[in-house]
């Protein structure tokens, strides 16, 4: 591929990192001509941004994970905060048996009669 006016070409636009920087990074390009450098600048720029979107998509899916894990969390919560209410309404209630076992009467709290 060859660039004949690189100041009115389309490439010319892309955010590119600066000469001087890339060629601190990749040294082996000092030598190159015009073309050639915006070719591997071009190529370093396409090679950033698909690492970029690899680490977008493990971070959407790690974030993923854990809305699914809150979610799941707060639902225990839930059921546990439930389960509390019962534990704290039946020890509330006071239960009067007679000597057959038979609930006389109860003070305090709801009765339910799965709780007695």
């Amino acid at each position: 591929m060859l660039i004949e006016d690189a100041s009115s070409h389309n490439y010319s636009k892309l955010p590119l990192i600066p000469v001087e920087d890339f060629l601190a990074l990749h040294p082996e390009h000092a030598d190159a001509d015009e073309n050639a450098l915006w070719i591997a600048r071009i190529d370093h720029e396409h090679a950033e941004r698909q690492a970029l979107e690899e680490q977008r998509l493990a971070l959407l899916k790690k974030k993923q994970g854990l809305i699914a894990d809150n979610k799941k969390r707060k639902d225990d919560l839930a059921n546990l905060d439930k389960d509390l209410e019962k534990f704290i309404d039946v020890s509330l209630t006071l239960y009067y048996f007679d000597i057959t076992g038979q609930v006389l009467m109860t003070i305090g709290g709801e009765t339910h009669p799965e709780d007695v």
